[in-house]
């Protein structure tokens, strides 16, 4: 392990721009190589805090980052950080430890390759209505509600990943979820109400599945078809026996447990048009593969 006096030595004797002053707590992660080849320094890394020299001359052009601090600076959890390294999107160093450490700069201009993604940042840290708004923004702009829907779905994935990584709370999770859902209710509450035989919308037990249902609900709205999401509904067979019904729609997102679901759905309605917005097939149900197909079969 190198010591601060042999790393001084080191310093007066290279062209690095080393501060010769190298706090204790990084002894034990310092690794210096002087007059190395790039081939030979692959998996090295000089950790460099951003130190004045004692002559008051002006901070390193580059500072080294852990994993957490790129995660914290990219707004994402540190097993994606991770995950970027192990893939090559950015360059990673290891310590003499074996810590991962990264370059400012290269962080920077991940950062600026990528962009910023405007669908996080509001979902995260804007109310419903923001997002109610920034939702409407998008179909003003050609977005469809698929892709709105895929947008949604991916992010809500991804915040799953980091919840089971420990990189968001799950209050912070299930927040997020909550009030995306508020958001289209709110989107939806704003349109005409429809007349005509009315459709239902059914939704698997998972979130994205629920959001599918309720974009869908959306969706039909907007194209006058009378629909109503049965949120939480879980004895929808009595209510569409009870109601004079045009048809379902069955949203199911994923497979685990959607077969069954389906059938289940198909035994209770079996008097009513049956459409699956589903990876999965099931006798007497149309499966369509997306929200803009379901309008056409529904029409």
């Amino acid at each position: 392990m190198l010591t601060r006096g042999v790393v001084q030595k080191l310093v007066r004797k290279s062209d690095h721009n080393i501060p010769a002053f190298v706090p204790p707590v990084m002894e034990q992660e310092l690794s210096v190589v002087v007059g190395a080849t790039s081939e030979d320094t692959t998996n090295i890394v000089v950790p460099m805090p951003e130190l004045k020299s004692s002559g008051g001359n002006k901070r390193n052009r580059d500072r080294w980052l852990s994993t957490k601090e790129v995660a914290a600076t990219m707004g994402v959890s540190p097993s994606t950080v991770k995950r970027w390294a192990d893939q090559g999107v950015l360059t990673c160093h290891r310590t003499e430890g074996a810590h991962r450490r990264f370059l400012k700069s290269d962080v920077l201009d991940l950062s600026r390759s990528k962009g910023e993604d405007p669908w996080r940042d509001v979902v995260h840290r804007g109310s419903a209505s923001e997002i109610a708004s920034f939702f409407r923004f998008e179909r003003f702009k050609g977005v469809s509600w698929d892709e709105i829907r895929v947008r949604v779905k991916n992010m809500m994935v991804e915040l799953e990943s980091e919840r089971s990584d420990g990189g968001i709370k799950y209050a912070e999770f299930a927040e997020v979820y909550q009030k995306c859902m508020r958001a289209l209710i709110l989107l939806g509450e704003q349109l005409p109400a429809p007349s005509g035989k009315r459709w239902y919308v059914l939704s698997h037990s998972t979130r994205g599945s629920r959001i599918g249902a309720q974009l869908v609900e959306l969706a039909l709205k907007q194209e006058g078809i009378n629909v109503v999401y049965l949120a939480g509904e879980s004895d929808y067979s009595e209510l569409l026996q009870k109601s004079e019904c045009a048809g379902v729609v069955v949203v199911a997102d994923g497979r685990s447990g959607v077969k069954r679901f389906l059938d289940e759905v198909s035994q209770a309605c079996q008097n009513q048009t049956l459409i699956s917005l589903a990876d999965v097939d099931a006798p007497g149900i149309t499966r369509v593969d997306a929200i803009s197909d379901i309008a056409s079969v529904v029409g």
